[in-house]
């Protein structure tokens, strides 16, 4: 569908979208963290919108995107954005009008369509405000820019078009403002852009973003003033911070994950605030912090990852302890050590079934002949979860893609240790 060279069948791309609307599959495992799959899952939504809309721009095509468009789906704010630039192009003025004035009427402080007003217009605001006030430049004139060059490589970097909706929208509040600088700061030394440039860039699209968005008319959002050019989100080897580590540590509990992954991928490439977080690692349940630590933790922690990891999960089972088991395997150390090893097969018998279908994937990770001796531990857990019945499945969504060998109820930790065993 990118290459636009390939012959595309309309009618599978409308089921495709159709089966969105009754299977969540944009949401990867409650969308804790920005994966991989996540940003697959969104492109590929956004790729089947405008195609279906290019082949068939007739009136099913413009009902089925309406309705997409209207359900809610955890989707990325570059997603939704596009989809509705997708709509106004098929001349469904009328509907985002009325779902701007639903919103209004369900938010009566001003909240219109959030992608272009209320939340998104003020985080856009705040955004820009504070990356002025940081830059500290004098030259901030708002005269017209041919090009958004630092401002785009640093929102880009933090991955701004892949973050969820919500996790933009909350930074309208700066809730701890230091450490949300903390990581801007971090990134804007890191990718060594020019202060002054930066500092124009953002005074022009505050102004333009007034301008557009004045007297509450729907207008842009910061996303789509930014040009379009590749910029990788990897953040390599740091010898220097340049902010403080607390201030990063902190920020790894943001309640926005735009800041949250920021902070973490600078800890990681600087290897800075090992103990601080640690310490975190033993004392959080939060599912979303621990899933950012399992991504992090061979990069910050190196040799001592797999240890510490383990040692965590020997405390007992929170929420998000399934991150944890599902990184071991790629963690240093050797795949035949008994303590790794007795850490995934007793997972298989946990009381979250979360925990089990993370066990079963670490476990596929491993050579086979390994996995065969523990064939009498994998007939224990097909038991355990038989009698279990339904409180095998899992209570949040997994997608297919996220095992490789289930094709049916991937949710479910009995299926997973019978495809399992069937292996061997």
């Amino acid at each position: 569908m990118e290459a636009k060279k390939i012959r595309i069948d309309a009618d599978e791309l409308e089921a495709f979208l159709s089966a969105l609307l009754t299977e969540p599959l944009l949401r990867r495992r409650g969308g804790a963290v920005i994966t991989p799959e996540w940003v697959l899952q969104n492109k590929v939504v956004v790729l089947s919108a405008e195609t279906l809309a290019r082949f068939r721009p007739d009136t099913k095509t413009r009902s089925l995107l309406q309705t997409f468009y209207d359900s809610n789906h955890p989707v990325s704010s570059g997603t939704r954005w596009k989809l509705r630039r997708i709509l106004l192009g098929l001349g469904c003025n009328e509907f985002i009008e009325e779902r701007d004035r639903r919103e209004e009427e369900k938010y009566p402080g001003g909240i219109f369509d959030p992608i272009v007003n209320g939340y998104q217009v003020d985080a856009d605001r705040k955004v820009l405000e504070t990356i002025l006030r940081l830059t500290s430049s004098p030259f901030t004139s708002a005269k017209r820019r041919s090009k958004l060059r630092a401002l785009a490589i640093l929102l880009y970097a933090l991955q701004l078009p892949e973050t969820p909706i919500q996790d933009w929208f909350v930074l309208r509040r700066l809730d701890d403002n230091q450490a949300i600088e903390a990581v801007l700061l971090g990134y804007i030394k890191e990718l060594h852009l020019n202060k002054e440039e930066l500092a124009q860039d953002a005074a022009w699209a505050a102004a333009e973003l007034q301008m557009m968005n004045r007297d509450g008319m729907v207008g842009k959002s910061l996303l789509s003033l930014l040009p379009k050019f590749p910029v990788s989100p990897e953040i390599h080897q740091i010898d220097s911070l340049g902010v403080a580590v607390a201030d990063l540590v902190r920020a790894l509990r943001h309640s926005s994950l735009f800041i949250a992954y920021g902070a973490a991928r600078l800890l990681s490439a600087a290897r800075e605030g090992r103990e601080d977080v640690a310490a975190l690692l033993f004392s959080s349940s939060d599912e979303r912090l621990l899933g950012i630590l399992a991504i992090i933790a061979g990069r910050l922690w190196e040799a001592e990852a797999r240890p510490l990891l383990m040692k965590r999960l020997d405390q007992g089972y929170t929420p998000g302890s399934w991150w944890l088991i599902e990184a071991l395997p790629s963690l240093p150390g050797e795949h035949t050590d008994p303590q790794f090893q007795k850490t995934l097969l007793c997972a298989l018998q946990a009381e979250d079934p979360r925990v089990t279908i993370a066990a079963v994937h670490a476990l596929q990770e491993l050579d086979i002949s390994l996995v065969r001796g523990m064939a009498p531990v994998l007939q224990s857990a097909l038991l355990y979860w038989t009698e279990r019945g339904e409180r095998a499945k899992a209570s949040s969504f997994y997608i297919a893609d996220d095992c490789p060998t289930c094709s049916v109820e991937p949710g479910n930790a009995y299926v997973h240790v019978s495809q399992l065993l069937d292996q061997l």
